[in-house]
């Protein structure tokens, strides 16, 4: 592997940890079936994350999320929990990794930051689409993300298809016209944007809350926009 792949996938793993530790402002660590966030300084896997000089504000209660576009990691939401119990996600994710032409690695069981959490991602160099996903130690799904290079044609279909998750009672065609609804306004907050991203406002579908990303990240070779679902605490 050349010097300037092995740092790009270095860069890339990076990015997806953070996307796939919890919610935006803080990495998470899971405890049974939800995903609890690690004390500032702490980072997964051995990843190095900036972080804050001031604490970490609290979850923002969900009855007052932002409804406008702002700065990721300048709203920290409520820590992921399994979308339904019992619901893996697999014949969602196999169709849509099938669909997009993307090839999933097998789950893999970390020991960090709590034994039994499973992850599984995607990332094949010069790839323009990423999956990733976590599960619970029950299997049950906490997350899923997918990101696209914005530069490629087909990202806002495939980010959209993403939002299709298959759980009972689940609306993924409701979901999937917010995103497509959504990118538009999001494109305009973020332009001029070199570092960093901006954040939708959160979408709620059930037991599902819904982000959206836009901004630049090296580890994709610039532009990007990706899209986070994770499983919100029903009781």
């Amino acid at each position: 592997m050349s010097p300037i792949r092995a740092a790009r996938r270095t860069a890339f793993a990076a990015v997806l940890l953070t996307f796939l530790a919890g919610c935006s402002g803080s990495a998470h660590h899971e405890t049974g079936d939800r995903v609890v966030g690690l004390s500032p300084g702490e980072s997964p896997a051995g990843t190095v994350v900036p972080q804050p000089s001031r604490s970490d504000p609290p979850p923002v209660d969900p009855a007052h999320w932002p409804t406008g576009f702002s700065r990721t990691e300048t709203v920290r939401y409520p820590d992921a929990a399994v979308i339904r119990a019992e619901y893996t996600g697999e014949a969602y994710l196999n169709r849509l990794a099938a669909t997009w032409h993307v090839t999933l690695e097998a789950p893999t069981t970390y020991d960090f930051p709590r034994p039994g959490l499973l992850r599984s991602g995607h990332n094949a160099g010069t790839a323009v689409f990423w999956i990733a996903a976590t599960w619970a130690p029950s299997g049950s799904l906490l997350t899923v993300t997918c990101t696209a290079a914005t530069a490629e044609p087909r990202a806002d279909d495939f980010l959209a298809d993403c939002a299709r998750l298959d759980y009972p009672d689940s609306t993924p065609a409701a979901t999937a016209r917010w995103v497509h609804d959504t990118w538009p306004g999001l494109h305009t907050a973020a332009a001029g944007l070199t570092n960093g991203s901006m954040e939708s406002p959160p979408h709620r579908s059930g037991p599902v809350a819904v982000l959206l990303h836009e901004g630049t990240a090296e580890a994709y070779g610039g532009a990007f926009r990706n899209i986070r679902l994770f499983g919100l605490d029903q009781d």
